[in-house]
């Protein structure tokens, strides 16, 4: 198949009341790139933040998702998905922030544009929702498309167990 018709599947919204297949997705996505697997004994990975976050996800002709995303919005830093790592790192800020998330493409789809959709997705989400600032942890793969689409890298972030050989950059975007 040609990639132009591979980047054409949509993007879809992923209802977060059914997690299960979602969360097996993100283990096989995850599976080649040196998780720590006996941290995953259900071949599966979500937490407890998925049920307030946006789902985003794209699928196969048959229904297989190939391709995720997510994003939580908060009223406060404090409330993000381990904050202790943006307040150490000295960010401040008043309104909404994003804590946009897991851009998830299995490795026979990468490099068709995928993750560059989803981060579309999210960032237009993040706007729409009046978005001050947005901060993330992001892989070096992740870090090259963030900062060419404006993001700050503020350098490494903590170790990620799940992903021990990964070195995680913490990442930031101001919105307004």
């Amino acid at each position: 198949m040609s990639v132009d018709k591979l980047s054409a599947w949509p993007i879809t919204t992923y209802d977060a009341s059914d997690m299960e297949e979602l969360a097996c997705f993100r283990y096989q996505a995850w599976e080649d790139a040196g998780i720590n697997t006996a941290l995953f004994p259900d071949q599966s990975w979500s937490d407890e933040h998925d049920s307030i976050r946006s789902h985003w996800v794209v699928r196969d002709p048959q229904g297989k998702i190939i391709a995720s995303a997510s994003l939580g919005v908060h009223e406060h830093l404090d409330q993000v998905d381990e904050a202790e790592v943006y307040l150490q790192a000295g960010f401040s800020v008043q309104g909404p922030v994003g804590a946009p998330a897991r851009v998830t493409v299995l490795a026979e789809y990468r490099k068709h544009g995928y993750a560059s959709r989803l981060l579309d997705v999210q960032d237009s989400e993040m706007r729409n929702s009046g978005v001050h600032l947005a901060v993330r942890q992001s892989s070096p793969a992740m870090q090259r498309l963030l900062i060419a689409r404006g993001w700050t890298d503020h350098g490494p972030a903590p170790v990620d167990i799940r992903f021990p050989e990964t070195p995680f950059h913490i990442m930031s975007l101001k919105l307004r």
